[in-house]
């Protein structure tokens, strides 16, 4: 379940509530962004995590809406999902998380990792 929709997209305060509970309050003001910037004829349809990063499906195609929901999901990459801190890429179980060091879990910075020999 990705969160609760209205009839043609997901609100706001729903998309902010799914992520939320599913990521944590980092990414909070990224969803306000894409929000606040939502043009008039496009809906936003699903807001999630997906390789550490932060993702918006949209209602219709619009290349300058798209580049900014890029833009937004590779800031979205260096600030801790949990926190809004500044973010390394980890894996942790076997899912790519934006985490800082606090919230990190012990996984594997792939930021840092060490060069092949």
């Amino acid at each position: 379940m990705a969160g609760v929709k209205c009839k043609l997209g997901m609100i706001r305060e729903s998309a902010k509530k799914w992520i939320s509970e599913t990521c944590g309050e980092g990414w909070l003001p990224l969803v306000d962004e894409a929000y606040d910037n939502l043009p008039k004829d496009i809906d936003i349809t699903d807001v999630y995590q997906k390789w550490a990063g932060l993702h918006f499906d949209t209602s219709e195609g619009n290349e300058a809406f798209d580049m900014y929901l890029f833009d937004i999901q590779e800031k979205s990459e260096s600030i801790c999902e949990k926190c809004g801190s500044t973010a390394s890429h980890y894996v942790i179980s076997g899912w790519e998380y934006a985490r800082c060091i606090k919230h990190s879990e012990g996984g594997i910075d792939l930021n840092n990792l060490p060069e092949p020999t």
